[in-house]
């Protein structure tokens, strides 16, 4: 049964636009995260801090692909 869609009627574009933005904002939140981890890889305290964010958000990722 995985993979096969309950509603089949067609999505407003609304929530077109909004699953779009959802997708892309997380994506550059998730690059952003990355870039400052290794930015501040030389102070432990902030780049560990940035380090359990970003581990969070790639297992948020492995998931959204897997779903998908």
């Amino acid at each position: 049964m995985g993979g096969i869609p309950l509603n089949m009627k067609s999505v407003s574009r609304l929530n077109v636009v909004h699953n779009v933005s959802i997708i892309v904002c997380f994506y550059f939140t998730w690059i952003g995260v990355g870039m400052d981890t290794f930015v501040h890889r030389h102070q432990l305290s902030l780049a560990m801090k940035n380090f359990r964010v970003f581990l969070g958000m790639l297992m948020i990722t492995w998931t959204h692909f897997s779903v998908r």
